[in-house]
């Protein structure tokens, strides 16, 4: 995957609510779009698996969007080929994928078939053991998210307080109005995240925004408290206007706030710049300081002040301890690696490869 740029998203992501997954979003039943949900242990090859065809497909014409693991950005969860309408995903845990459709709308394909089940069973205590240390490293991520989260929430309160929510509103809805065109046909919003808590610390993937729309609207906003509301215009106009969009929350909120709306059919992409999302160009820039009353804010200083930089620390420890449960993933991984039968998933491997090269492309 060296040298060629996929756009990237994750299709899940740690939030105070638990893991939210949106792999169900990744393909469109009603435009006969067909996802094959990969089952099987660590170490059976799945990511591997996704990084070969990213570049089958990119050779073919077929430009992959690739869908980082946020327990591990150098990891794939899934693939997406849009002009053959083929989707590669992990359907293992946290997102756990099971078809609707079954041979229609997804395919089933369980790697774990081939594994050596008496290599696994003479070694089932340590693999049990990395298993149950892993699971709690994740639900300390959960619960040092969850506490940020209260606190960045505490400073969205106190600053949508002193916002004119109606003026941003309106606001937002002209501004698509004026920048985006009408479209011939019903349009469809998707969810992905393009901010997530990782190893790496608060991973934002701006270059998506970049490579994707060029022409992009930067809300300068420290908390969300105007942009948040301003967006959810934009995706609303966006969608009257029959314009597919993909909406990006923050992984932050317990409720559904956004950051980014991107509408890709006309490279347009409204985003949210603040200390996580930093998008340092020369675009167009809007301040959310036109729409909030700052002095009414004044009393309250020392308290988002500790509300954010605590939450900066929260976010930093979950990170860590998210790097620790991908050590602990390693591991297990090596188990299952040395039990793996490697050359049965060429089988596979073939098959999605004429699939993507010789499909006829989808409008």
């Amino acid at each position: 995957m060296k040298n060629i740029f996929y756009p990237r998203y994750f299709a899940g992501a740690t939030t105070p609510s638990g893991f939210d997954s949106r792999f169900s979003e990744l393909y469109d039943t009603e435009k006969g779009e067909l996802c094959y949900i990969l089952k099987g242990g660590p170490g059976t090859g799945k990511s591997t698996l996704m990084k070969r065809l990213c570049a089958e497909g990119s050779t073919s014409g077929d430009s992959p969007e690739v869908f980082l693991c946020s327990s591990d950005p150098d990891s794939l969860d899934a693939v997406r080929f849009p002009r053959s309408g083929t989707v590669i995903a992990d359907g293992t845990a946290p997102h756990v994928m099971e078809p609707t459709a079954p041979g229609i709308s997804e395919q089933l394909v369980n790697l774990g078939e081939y594994f050596d089940l008496g290599i696994l069973a003479s070694e089932r205590e340590n693999i049990l053991s990395l298993m149950r240390e892993n699971a709690l490293l994740h639900a300390r991520v959960r619960r040092y998210v969850t506490a940020a989260g209260t606190l960045l929430d505490d400073i969205f309160t106190l600053r949508s307080a002193a916002t004119d929510t109606s003026k941003a509103a309106l606001f937002g809805d002209g501004l698509a109005a004026r920048l985006l065109r009408p479209e011939n046909k019903k349009g469809r919003a998707v969810t992905r995240y393009l901010t997530a808590v990782t190893p790496k610390g608060v991973l934002f993937l701006a270059d998506t925004v970049s490579h994707v729309c060029p022409d992009a609207v930067i809300i300068d906003d420290p908390c969300g408290a105007a942009s948040s509301v301003l967006l959810e215009a934009v995706a609303k106009r966006a969608l009257s206007f029959g314009c597919d969009v993909i909406l990006c929350p923050s992984p932050f909120s317990s409720k559904f706030r956004l950051e980014q709306v991107i509408v890709p059919s006309q490279r347009k992409a409204f985003t949210v710049s603040d200390r996580y999302r930093r998008i340092t160009s020369e675009r167009r820039t809007l301040h959310a300081a036109r729409f909030t009353k700052e002095r009414e804010l004044i009393p309250h200083r020392s308290r988002i002040d500790f509300d954010r930089k605590t939450a900066a620390r929260l976010l930093s420890t979950a990170s860590d301890i998210l790097g620790q449960a991908n050590a602990v993933h390693r591991e297990l991984e090596k188990y299952y690696i040395a039990a793996m039968d490697f050359s049965k998933n060429e089988k596979f491997f073939e098959a999605i490869r004429k699939r993507i090269i010789l499909s006829p492309g989808r409008e």
